[in-house]
């Protein structure tokens, strides 16, 4: 039992499945209570968990189901680049607040107004008029405090903080962004390069999947599991799952012995062979190494007996 758990969790279409139910039992729930909006958002967030579990039926396509792989690694890799773009968004975010506006009051007004900015930043959304005091603000704390006018920033931050939002969007608009397209398509081509083959995996166990999942839809699928219960007790079970099954006689499975012993043998002499080319491509490869080393040497010798000779007959002149 515990191994099937921890299969079962381990596939993330279960985990939606499960969540999207919960939601739905969350959402029906609060309609008869008086929290008829937080109802209404829990159940078009439940529509949205319903609508992506399609997904998991276009796996069997050969074209979508690499680009569903593709797109999961993708956002694998996006989590990654998440934890490095945390570091300067909320260094950025808490300092450049603290110097726009000092002695803040700790509420989670601040704590939204604080991240509102840095966050819309990445898509180009730079709030210069509120940074620099363009717009209709005041220091009066009883105003801004009860959101009846925009606070006014100080004049340290009016000069400061655009020259610290230029380093920000330098880096993270620029080389970190960059540097996720990057990610991006060094995944894509490493998961296109065997797109097939994934593609053929992906198929087998949407078809394995659903082999063994009843022909009736919910409700009357309790039908089904009556009938599959009074034949589990008659020990004909293995009748109601035929897909993927298949029963072989003792001539067949002698067969099959024998294909792969000759698989088995062919495969070792190939090896064998190949690794008796390389070994006398190797020797070959050496002989020529020696025969050109004695090649020079004999060269060489040929050029000291020469210059020898000459100096013989230079002794002889002189004398």
């Amino acid at each position: 039992m515990a191994k099937l758990k921890t299969k079962y969790f381990r596939k993330g279409w279960n985990i939606l499945d499960i969540l999207a139910i919960v939601l739905y039992f969350i959402g029906f729930g609060l309609r008869f209570t008086d929290m008829m909006n937080a109802s209404r958002v829990v159940l078009a967030i439940d529509f949205v968990a319903f609508v992506l579990r399609l997904n998991h039926i276009f796996y069997v396509h050969n074209t979508l189901g690499p680009k569903l792989k593709m797109i999961r690694q993708m956002f694998r890799d996006l989590l990654y680049f998440l934890v490095i773009m945390a570091v300067f968004f909320f260094s950025y975010a808490i300092s450049s607040y603290a110097i726009l506006y000092p002695d803040s009051p700790l509420t989670w007004q601040t704590l939204r107004q604080m991240l509102r900015r840095p966050y819309w930043h990445l898509y180009g959304e730079l709030f210069l008029d509120e940074t620099e005091g363009l717009t209709d603000c005041t220091n009066d704390s009883g105003l801004w405090t009860n959101n009846t006018y925009p606070r006014c920033p100080s004049e340290t931050g009016k000069i400061v903080v655009p020259i610290m939002m230029g380093i920000y969007l330098l880096v993270a608009n620029i080389m970190l962004l960059n540097l996720l397209i990057a990610m991006f398509s060094y995944t894509f081509n490493e998961l296109h390069k065997n797109s097939h083959s994934t593609w053929c995996f992906q198929r087998y166990k949407i078809l394995n999947e659903y082999a063994d999942r009843p022909v009736l839809c919910p409700p009357f699928n309790v039908f089904w599991v009556l009938y599959f219960l009074v034949e589990l007790f008659r020990c004909k079970a293995e009748e109601i799952y035929p897909p993927f099954r298949v029963s072989l006689d003792d001539r067949k499975m002698e067969d099959i012995a024998e294909f792969e012993n000759a698989a088995v043998e062919k495969y070792i002499k190939s090896q064998e062979l190949k690794d008796s080319e390389s070994i006398d491509s190797k020797l070959k490869t050496l002989q020529d190494m020696n025969k050109s080393i004695d090649n020079k040497l004999q060269d060489m010798n040929n050029k000291m007996s020469s210059i020898q000779t000459e100096m013989n007959k230079l002794a002889k002149k002189i004398k």
